[in-house]
């Protein structure tokens, strides 16, 4: 079995100290399928795919760069990840 990082010698979890850590580029790239009943794939249709809330894709993607942001407070001991949108 391969050595774990979060946890102590002790066998309990710890943080680990990444404040010497370079910072390195990773890339992720996530994808989903969404199905709809088809009267409301039909009214999405009829109406741009615009709803009350607003353009849905575009809503999708504030949904997807908010859970990003949040990885951090849903994985215990993940640290706050720094993001860009790619072209840098």
């Amino acid at each position: 079995m391969s050595d774990l990082t979060h946890i102590d010698k002790q066998g309990k979890p710890t943080m680990v100290d990444v404040g010497d850590k370079s910072v390195t580029k990773r890339t992720a790239t996530a994808s989903c399928m969404v199905s709809f009943p088809p009267e409301v794939f039909s009214n999405l249709q009829q109406m741009g795919f615009v709803s009350k809330k607003g353009p849905i894709i575009d809503t999708a993607i504030i949904a997807g760069t908010m859970a990003v942001k949040s990885t951090h407070m849903a994985i215990p001991f993940c640290h706050p990840l720094m993001i860009n949108n790619g072209s840098k």
